[in-house]
This record gives C-alpha cells, structure tokens and sequence, in this order.
C-alpha cells in the first residue's frame, strides 16, 4: 500500500508543488496557471467552493444545535454557518454566486437523502445500487 501512495504522490503532488515556484521566478506566467482550462475543468477546480459548501450544508442541517464559533469568537448555532459564509463571502470578495450554488445543491441533496424519505414517505431517490 505504501508503495502505490509514494508512487501516486510523486505522479500527482510533486508537480502541483513545482508550478507556484515556477510563477514565482517568473519561469510561467501565473495567469496561465490560474485561468488554465484543464485545471478548471478536467480538475474540478471551478467546483471546488460549491462542492465544500453543499457539504458543510448537510453537515450543519444535521447538526443543528451544535454551537460553532466563527471569526473572533463569534458563536451561533451551526445552522446559520453556511449563511454566515456567503454573507462573508459576499463582504470580502464582492461574490457569493458559487457559494450560493453549494447552498442551493447541499439543500437539494439534504432534501431527496433525508426529508423527503422520512418526513414526507417518499421512497430514497439517491440510493446507491445493492451491487456496490
């Protein structure tokens, strides 16, 4: 098992590592690194916002009453997180549209995986097949 991660790391990591040291000497522009096709699409990197979002969504509609703190020890209850970010977002970065996409899908996933099974009786839409 070792091997095969010492081998994946060195095929998947290292690279990763040597491109902002290349931006930094100037050897790559760094703008090609940043709007680079392959990475946002191929990579998922576009996703990336949305996808910690919607997860952190379902974990806080689970756990509601559990107290989180948030910058300079501001405190409420976890399910006003998600908010509190996009509000944060919207604040420091003028943005906000792919948190709000990570909202809207953690909500949609959240609803067909628990409400809808068992608050409404409906059948669970998002079952993974028996044969996995």
């Amino acid at each position: 098992m070792v091997p095969q991660f010492a081998r994946l790391h060195a095929l998947l990591v290292r690279p990763v590592r040597a491109l902002p040291i290349l931006g930094r000497f100037r050897l790559v522009n760094p703008q090609h690194l940043v709007l680079s096709y392959d990475h946002f699409v191929r990579g998922f990197q576009l996703l990336m916002d949305p996808m910690v979002l919607s997860v952190l969504y379902v974990w806080c509609q689970l756990n509601k009453d559990v107290i989180v703190t948030f910058w300079f020890g501001t405190q409420f209850k976890a399910i006003y997180l998600p908010w509190v970010l996009l509000a944060f977002n919207m604040i420091i970065s003028g943005g906000g549209l792919y948190e709000l996409i990570g909202i809207l899908v953690g909500h949609l996933y959240f609803f067909l995986m628990f409400k809808y099974p068992q608050e409404f009786g409906g059948r669970n839409l998002l079952q993974v097949p028996s044969i996995l």
